[in-house]
Formats: structure tokens, sequence, C-alpha cells
């Protein structure tokens, strides 16, 4: 019943960051936060993840997308990337393992690349490719469902 509970409510919380960065390209602070916790408290509840697991994930999620974030910034000279990108891939870490990590970015960049590639063909007139704005968070969120999923199978 409490890994009922716990599931439940990361996907509240994942819902809600997903439905903010969709509409506005922004991931809320409070319930990044929340989730990014949460998951280090009790992921290991909800998924049977080692807590050495949940605490890499949680290091090498963040630091990694924030590593890109930086790298970008400094090869185009502006920001590619939100700040809450790198702590929800730390929250996404936190929960699943850092094991899952590398399967959750490929399925996410191409969850972003089928989205531009839709704007493209239904807003050609809108877009800029040099411009165009992707909801990384909502990629990683699509991405990270199916892996806690199979985590859940496998686990159960």
């Amino acid at each position: 019943m409490i890994q009922v509970l716990l599931i439940a409510s990361a996907l509240v919380l994942m819902g809600i960051m997903a439905w903010s960065d969709a509409r506005s390209f922004l991931l809320p602070l409070v319930p990044n936060i929340i989730f990014l916790v949460a998951g280090l408290i009790v992921g290991h509840l909800a998924f049977g993840i080692s807590i050495g697991s949940a605490l890499i994930g949680a290091g090498a999620g963040y630091l990694g997308l924030s590593a890109v974030a930086v790298a970008y910034q400094n090869l185009r000279g502006r920001e590619g990337m939100g700040g809450g990108d790198p702590i929800l891939l730390g929250g996404i870490g936190a929960w699943l393992g850092w094991q899952v990590l590398p399967t959750i970015l490929l399925f996410a960049a191409l969850f972003g690349l089928a989205y531009a590639v839709l704007q493209r063909l239904f807003e050609p007139q809108r877009i800029d490719w040099q411009d165009q704005r992707i909801p990384l968070g909502s990629c990683l969120i699509c991405a990270a469902l199916p892996a806690g999923a199979t985590l859940l199978i496998a686990g159960g």
C-alpha cells in the first residue's frame, strides 16, 4: 500500500512539472525540489533500488545535465537549458537509480526530436530552427514513465 502511495505522489509531482514545462518552458522549483528530496528519502521503497544507487543517480543526473547546460552556454553564448532540468533529472535518478539515466536521456532526446519535427510540420511559419524551444523537462518525464513501469514489473 505504501508503495502505491509513494508512486502516486511521484506521478502527481511529475504531472505538475510536465504540464508547466509544456505550457511555459518552466519547471516549478518547489515541486521539483520535493520530487528530488522524496526520491532520495523513499525512492528505494517505491522501486526497490538501493540508497547508493539513488544517491549516485541524483548526483549523476544533476551534474551531468548541468555540465551540458554550461557547455552549451559556453559554445553558443546563450542559455540553452533552464536550471530546473538538471534538478529534474537528478530527481529521476534518485527515484529510479543511476542505471536508467542513459536510457532516459536517449528517449527524452527522441521525444524532443519528435516534438521539433511535429512543430515544424504543423507550425512552419512560426518556427526558426536556430531559436526553437523544446520542453526538455516534459520529455524527461515522458521517458521516465516507462522506465519506472519496467522497474515495477521487473521487481514485482
